[in-house]
């Protein structure tokens, strides 16, 4: 049996600013595959606008471990 894990990091998500993006082609906040240990999580935790971007988690067994974050103004620069 699998089991469930929390984490207090994306426990509350506010995506409405990550999803603004109208050009954005996938608005889902957490990203994943069943084949990987990759979680992508786009919004900004616990409502805190100055933490919005992406975070790209890699699963341990036990948790999730930070890889990188980006915030949202490098994420979503304006094309030129």
């Amino acid at each position: 049996m699998g089991r469930v894990t929390f984490d207090p990091r994306i426990r509350d998500l506010d995506e409405s600013l990550a999803a603004a993006d109208p050009g954005a082609a996938d608005l889902r906040p957490a990203r994943f595959r069943l084949d990987s240990r990759l979680l992508i999580v786009v919004g900004a935790p616990h409502e805190d606008e100055a933490g919005d971007g992406i975070r790209y988690f890699a699963w341990t067994g036990s948790g999730f471990r930070l890889l990188r974050y980006v915030p949202r103004l490098q994420a979503c620069a304006p094309s030129r």
